[in-house]
């Protein structure tokens, strides 16, 4: 099962899709395209939507230790920038 590692030493087991820290995010007007797509077409399937889907989104997870997020750089791109939130 694939793994990815938080910088605060946390290891998260992912791919399981029983993961209630991980995210896809996806910009409005992208989401807009692939539900423009599949209006025009009758052979609309949640498969081929969610295809589409993932194609286009970045991956986020929400490190369940330090709550520092881990945003995907590109889709698809496997690399990864880490937040964590500002305190004031």
């Amino acid at each position: 099962m694939p793994k990815i590692a938080c910088k605060c030493g946390h290891v998260m087991n992912i791919g399981s899709f029983d993961e209630d820290f991980a995210y896809d995010l996806i910009s409005q007007n992208v989401l807009w395209d692939v539900i423009d797509i599949f209006s025009e077409k009758e052979e609309f399937t949640s498969e081929k939507f969610m295809d589409s889907f993932n194609q286009e989104s970045i991956e986020v997870y929400e490190c369940p230790y330090c709550k520092r997020l881990l945003i995907e750089e590109s889709p698809r791109s496997n690399k990864f920038s880490f937040y964590k939130k500002e305190v004031e």
